[in-house]
């Protein structure tokens, strides 16, 4: 909190708001009944400390273009919003990161929804939809129950504890190869793929990955997602969630999931703060962290 008893709420200053603000300085001295100072009375007190700066992994031409074309695709599909975020699957630095509704910074006190002040990237959890697919085929493929040419038969549509899922396109693909799957994002054979693979082995794989875990990227606020549903152990969740339905997840866990599969499997820990630099002139850099290795070279280069 500042001299004027502000403090940071969101994102990176709600993050870093001590490191930030410093602390103010104080005197406490004897005065004459005139309310003086006392030349020769006790004094005491401490100076204030400037706080940190820190230096950002944004990449400010960057950012800009990426905020700009992301606000014409928007208005192009009459979307409510939307989200970019552009990282290095090598290092983990975030290059770019854009929201839709948004705020002005220089006139931030005309904002009266205080959600646009937050970064929904990681405060937004949401079901991924097809996207999920990859991860479901990652995992099988890594674990070996299924290989790129192995095949299926999609007859449009399959029961499950009397539930009936379909393919989104309402299409009925007949005999398909796993890269077919991929390649037409084909819900059964999605779950096809996670019976093969089996309950406890799609949702170890789905943690390895990171989801229904914090990423702790540097910004306030940052949800788990949630994947409690593999827990109920029931086909028809397995199902749903291999087509990313019945499971929550935010935008940065996915970044960094797909990143892992562009990074010969390896997990990587997204940052923001390139730098700190202390008042004193001393700088703290952040260096690259892999988590683990969720899945082999070898199944992200055949995904």
């Amino acid at each position: 909190e500042d001299a004027r008893g502000r403090s940071g709420r969101y994102g990176l200053e709600g993050a870093f708001d001590p490191l930030l603000s410093g602390t103010t300085g104080f005197r406490e001295s004897e005065l004459d009944p005139r309310g003086r100072w006392i030349v020769f009375g006790a004094r005491t007190g401490t100076h204030a400390a400037n706080g940190a700066d820190l230096l950002l992994t944004i990449d400010r031409t960057l950012q800009l273009e990426t905020c700009r074309q992301l606000e014409l695709a928007v208005t192009d599909a009459k979307a409510a919003g939307g989200i970019v975020i552009i990282m290095h699957p090598v290092t983990g630095a975030i290059r770019a990161m854009c929201s839709i509704p948004s705020f002005d910074p220089n006139r931030y006190q005309e904002t009266t929804d205080l959600a646009r002040f937050s970064a929904p990237a990681v405060t937004a959890a949401y079901e991924p939809g097809s996207v999920f697919k990859a991860i479901t085929m990652a995992a099988a493929l890594d674990a070996g129950a299924v290989e790129p040419g192995t095949h299926f038969v999609d007859t449009g549509s399959v029961t499950l504890n009397g539930e009936k899922i379909t393919n989104t396109d309402g299409m009925v693909y007949g005999e398909r190869t796993m890269a077919d799957v991929l390649r037409f994002s084909i819900n059964t054979g999605a779950v096809f793929v996670a019976r093969t693979l089996g309950i406890d082995r799609f949702r170890a794989a789905v943690e390895r990955f990171g989801f229904g875990t914090r990423t702790d990227v540097e910004l306030a606020g940052e949800v788990p997602g949630n994947t409690s549903s593999l827990a109920a152990r029931e086909e028809i969740y397995l199902a749903t969630g291999s087509f990313g339905q019945g499971i929550t997840v935010t935008p940065l866990q996915l970044a960094v999931a797909y990143a892992a599969l562009a990074n010969g499997g390896k997990l990587i820990s997204p940052y923001l703060v390139e730098e700190v630099l202390a008042a004193d002139g001393t700088r703290r850099r952040t260096e690259p962290r892999v988590v683990r290795q969720v899945v082999s070279a070898r199944t992200a280069t055949l995904l």
